[in-house]
């Protein structure tokens, strides 16, 4: 950027503090967050008091500690919001300036999915939106959109009677695209930040946990109490998946894309002793088409001894030496790559129509969501559990150092429960002996 000031840094996290600090109250969190933000305070001040080597642009620095401030104690909150309404004119009369360079959204997107390593469908999803903003909007460059140009687009779109979810969805992301211009120093404002319309319908149907009614239902399904596997089940897909998802809070398609190798016993120093732990690597391999959502989905996971004792490790070890590729070799790569398209929709008509769970706000995805809230009940401290399931951090705190260790992982899992009934259908299955 051409310029960069300590005031606006807190711009640009100010709201980002908030709303992490808004989330956190709603997952009743919020000392937590409390507590890892006076913490990265602390750091940073350290850092701009010369006692501990400053790891970004002293500038930068009190920016983020100015913001951190207001969120924490109100500390210059008013003088930070004058700054943003005084800085709105003035970064549209400088992306005015900037017309005489001239980045076309074809090219935007281009060098977006370039330099973020998206495959083709995302770009595709992208181009798609920019093809909608223009025909309604107009074909001008990204240098000269605004903020105003953004609004016209979501009320065109309002006026049309498209959905607001389908709405929220281009919005999103022309915002990934405008921030990546912004970040590129193409622009000077974040032109889509802030804008979307109110879902209504969004909170309703929003995904929910399994409850322990609806997770019984799962575990007592042919797959697992019977031994049947239904040709769209892929296999044993249809018997691992759904516990491996519960008990690791992995997203199918990480899951559904593990090989073989991907699966190994490590040791782990404990006390003076090396003890071996089975781990799960959840990572990307260009090499064979494996794609993370984020770089911090990229992990290690300890398998649950739950899992071992029903054979899943038995089974990992069966297919190296049967020298298999994947380990469930039956799920196929769609267009786009996704192992796991048609196994999903295969998993909601089991779901539905043999396990009885008519909920449709409760999904393959609802397994994570148990997982998190199984976790918390445990009492698996909260940077432990997005480390676990591979959330990005919520703080710059969270960026320094290379996470907990694998030692803490595997204690954390072995604390890891489910709800009793569910557990007691888990223990029956041992007798069944699927390996």
């Amino acid at each position: 950027m051409s310029e960069l000031s300590p005031t606006l840094i807190a711009l640009v996290n100010l709201d980002r503090i908030r709303g992490e600090r808004d989330q956190a109250a709603k997952d009743g969190t919020l000392s937590g967050f409390v507590a890892r933000s006076r913490e990265t305070l602390r750091l940073i001040q350290s850092m701009l008091d010369g006692e501990v080597r400053p790891t970004e642009d002293l500038r930068v620095l009190e920016g983020k500690r100015n913001a951190l401030k207001a969120v924490l104690d109100g500390e210059n909150a008013f003088a930070i919001s004058a700054a943003r309404r005084a800085r709105h004119a003035l970064s549209e009369d400088e992306n005015n300036m900037r017309s005489n360079t001239e980045t076309s959204w074809g090219e935007l997107v281009t060098k977006w999915a370039r330099e973020r390593n998206k495959d083709a469908k995302s770009k595709k999803a992208h181009e798609a939106v920019t093809r909608w903003f223009v025909e309604r909007v107009g074909g001008k460059t990204v240098e000269k959109i605004t903020k105003k140009d953004i609004i016209l687009f979501k009320d065109k779109l309002v006026e049309e009677g498209v959905g607001p979810s389908n709405i929220n969805v281009k919005l999103t992301r022309l915002r990934t695209l405008l921030n990546f211009a912004y970040m590129n120093d193409l622009v000077a404002i974040k032109a889509a930040e802030g804008i979307r319309v109110h879902d209504y319908e969004a909170a309703k149907n929003r995904r929910k946990p399994f409850d322990e009614a609806a997770l019984v239902r799962l575990l007592s399904g042919p797959v697992h109490s019977s031994g049947e596997r239904p040709s769209g089940g892929k296999g044993e897909a249809a018997f691992w998946l759904p516990l491996l998802a519960l008990f690791t809070g992995a997203r199918m398609e990480e899951l559904g894309q593990l090989r073989p190798r991907d699966v190994v016993r490590q040791h782990v120093r404990s006390g003076q002793t090396s003890l071996p732990v089975w781990v799960i690597h959840i990572r990307a391999d260009d090499a064979d088409g494996l794609k993370l959502k984020n770089e911090g989905s990229e992990r290690i996971v300890p398998v649950h001894n739950a899992l071992i004792r029903l054979g899943f490790t038995s089974f990992c070890e069966s297919a190296v030496n049967e020298g298999r590729a994947w380990l469930f070799p039956d799920l196929k790569p769609n267009v786009h790559g996704v192992r796991t398209a048609k196994w999903g929709e295969w998993f909601s008509r089991y779901l539905r129509g043999v396990c009885g769970v008519s909920d449709s706000r409760i999904v393959f995805h609802s397994l994570r969501h148990t997982f998190k809230d199984c976790a918390r009940n445990s009492g698996i401290e909260e940077g432990m559990q997005r480390q676990i399931m591979g959330h990005a951090g919520r703080d710059v705190a969270d960026t320094y150092g290379s996470g907990y260790s694998l030692e803490k992982i595997s204690n954390a899992i072995t604390r890891y429960e489910i709800p009793n009934d569910a557990q007691n259908i888990i223990d029956s299955l041992q007798s069944l002996q699927y390996k």
